[in-house]
């Protein structure tokens, strides 16, 4: 029986306990269209790799769950956040499955995206929307049928690149292809969103975006279909309803979809998400958006310089933006108001008068302020050069400069934005420190006994996979074995030493050892040091951390100095320890790089103010902490500039504290 695998790797979040947000749906439509094309039938195996593995699995467990069986087809999703690590993953798997199939699609698969192309180790590109090919595809391989003639796919033989066909017209009906949810392909969870397409197609034309690129008519399923399927998916147990469609109040009868949405969501059992435009909001719709149901919505504002507007073709005024937020806040209905940074035409004056407009219209809170990014596909890609535009050609394509904006205005107007906005725009990383379960012991013991099985194993007992190593390079012949063991997505190294100047060779070895099997993964890497050292040191560890594959993740902070990949911490710990770090070399420490304190509660609450500036960040290493110590660390302290050694007091700050929703 022919096999098909279908995978999608998550955004890398800024914490090991945070959620990805990541769902298949890309390959749940695929799977659908395979199975109304009578494939199923006819033998064709489909799994889809499910986000509860994908999320936590480390790129060796992966590569070892894409092999397992010996699929004929592999398809990957491709998005911006996760084309290289996918690109890893089909080279280790064409290396080990040489006769396997590997298919790629998602908005990363363009003709104009050079870096994919030249990269992947793929059979079959399909671009663009791809259930109607997708469908064909898999028919003809399956009967070895000539593909030659498909329209919008390319394809790699013998390495040799055969460029995308053209592609064809995009007109079938969205009720075609039924939800995913409901063919029960994947499956609907109350803790995680659950998206629904009502529309595909875009009337906005806005150069910058991906969504023009399909179509600007608008397909979409009827007001009574996206009620059924509201209602499905509301007895399946959805309880977070995210719209995809890329404008909601551009589809026709959108009145009516709200009227519609409040009869059958009078409990207020759904809550939901969707974007939208100022033009035509009122009063009237803001509170019917309400009564249905809407908690949040996204509007953008993106520049305040109408002539910058007509260039990228969005249009629209900034005073109307700020009218119809207020209307909304006067609903409560929370908001997302996106200002992007390095569009065509404005200066970083104009910039910064955007940023002041947000503030001074009381949106401060809830603005997303961002550097553009050239996205493959889009008009502003194809017409960068006309503006003066540089960018970077790997994800997330970062602006690099326009004609009036250089690399330094970049990063001076988002520091400029966090200090007028009083809150940090991006999300930082956040160190992973806990120290108990899960035991390597636990995990030698499932290789033991189910050294044939163990992915299926690993799947019903995920927290077992380790995911923290630590070395000690004072003793005499350190065991280095632990660090050959397959683990998670998100890992730290511990690493105990005392004359650190030694053994930054050893280091080395180390971190190199753990990027030959997770290359990929986001990694804390920690340095407990028993005596003060030279902080040159400091130096040559962030040097190799650099070393490392480079990501969508490494470069999505690299305009601030940040790496998001690969961190590098060192503890102070308790005074019960024999550690011998003086306050002034501390402070110094302080100064050059990221550093937490081993203390209870109730000690970081004697210093609240001055943990994680004055002094270390505080790595709480209380079993239990009672709910009014809970609370004051809430209300004293720098919620960013606390971790906590137990697991479940991290898990539990990571969602109460930080919304990270895990």
């Amino acid at each position: 029986m022919p096999l098909l695998k279908l995978i999608q790797l998550p955004v890398p979040p800024p914490a090991a306990y945070a959620a990805t947000g990541n769902v298949p749906l890309a390959a749940g439509y695929l799977a659908v269209a395979a199975q109304k094309r009578g494939l199923t039938q006819e033998g064709l195996k489909i799994e889809i790799v499910m986000p509860q593995l994908t999320d936590v699995y480390g790129d060796a467990l992966l590569i070892d769950l894409l092999a397992k069986d010996k699929p004929d087809y592999i398809g990957f999703s491709l998005y911006l956040w996760n084309t290289e690590r996918s690109l890893y993953l089909m080279k280790a798997i064409k290396q080990r499955l040489a006769q396997t199939l590997i298919l790629i699609g998602g908005p990363e698969v363009n003709p104009d995206n050079i870096f994919m192309i030249e990269n992947a180790d793929f059979d079959i590109a399909v671009t663009g929307e791809a259930e109607a090919v997708f469908a064909e595809l898999m028919y003809r391989l399956l009967h070895k049928q000539s593909i030659d003639d498909l329209p919008a796919i390319a394809q790699k033989k013998n390495k040799q690149w055969i460029p995308f066909n053209p592609q064809g017209a995009i007109d079938f009906p969205l009720s075609d292809y039924p939800s995913p949810y409901l063919s029960n392909l994947i499956p609907v969870s109350p803790t995680r969103s659950t998206y629904i397409e009502s529309v595909r197609g875009c009337r906005s034309k806005c150069t910058y975006c991906f969504y023009p690129r399909s179509s600007n008519v608008l397909r979409m399923l009827d007001v009574e279909a996206t009620i059924d399927l509201i209602l499905a998916l509301k007895a399946k147990g959805a309880r977070e309803i995210v719209f995809l469609d890329p404008t909601l109040n551009h589809r026709t009868e959108f009145i009516k979809l709200l009227e519609r949405i409040a009869e059958i969501n009078e409990d207020h059992a759904l809550t939901f998400f969707g974007e939208i435009r100022a033009e035509g909001m009122t009063e009237e719709i803001a509170k019917k958006l309400k009564l249905a149901g809407f908690d949040k919505l996204e509007i953008g504002l993106q520049s305040i310089n109408q002539e910058t507007l007509a260039k990228v073709k969005r249009f629209g005024k900034a005073e109307k933006v700020a009218e119809v937020a207020k209307i909304l806040k006067a609903q409560e209905i929370d908001l997302l108001v996106d200002l992007i940074v390095g569009l065509p035409n404005d200066t970083p004056e104009d910039v910064k008068k955007g940023i002041q407009f947000l503030k001074d219209n009381d949106l401060g809170e809830f603005a997303q302020v961002f550097a553009l990014s050239l996205l493959p596909g889009t008009e502003m890609r194809n017409t960068a050069q006309s503006f003066g535009i540089e960018f970077e050609q790997a994800p997330p394509y970062r602006l690099i400069k326009t004609d009036r904006i250089n690399r330094d205005d970049i990063k001076n107007i988002l520091d400029e934005a966090e200090d007028l906005l009083d809150r940090k725009l991006d999300e930082y990383p956040r160190p992973h420190l806990v120290d108990d379960e899960p035991l390597f012991a636990t995990f030698r013991q499932i290789l033991n006994l189910y050294p044939n099985d163990y992915i299926e194993n690993l799947a019903e007992t995920q927290m077992l996979i380790p995911d923290r190593f630590e070395i000690n390079l004072d003793q005499e012949n350190p065991d280095l074995s632990d660090l050959y063991y397959p683990s998670t997505r998100h890992t730290a190294i511990w690493v105990y030493v005392s004359e650190l100047e030694k053994h930054l060779g050893d280091l080395q070895i180390i971190f190199q050892t753990r990027l030959k099997i997770d290359p990929y993964a986001t990694v804390d890497f920690v340095v407990v040091p028993k005596q003060e050292f030279d902080l040159g040191c400091i130096d040559f560890l962030e040097y190799m951390l650099e070393q490392a594959p480079p990501s969508y993740l490494s470069r999505s902070q690299a305009h601030r100095n940040i790496n998001m990949q690969r961190r590098l911490h060192f503890i102070v710990q308790s005074s019960q320890s024999n550690q011998k770090l003086s306050k002034k070399f501390i402070k110094k420490l302080i100064n050059r790089t990221s550093v937490y304190e081993e203390q209870s509660a109730q000690q970081a609450l004697k210093f609240a103010q001055e943990i994680g500036f004055d002094r270390p960040a505080a790595l709480i290493n209380d079993l239990s902490i009672p709910e009014p110590i809970w609370q004051a660390l809430i209300d004293q302290v720098d919620p960013e500039s606390i971790a906590f050694k137990v697991r479940g007091l991290e898990k539990r700050w990571c969602a109460e504290v930080l919304s990270y929703g895990v």
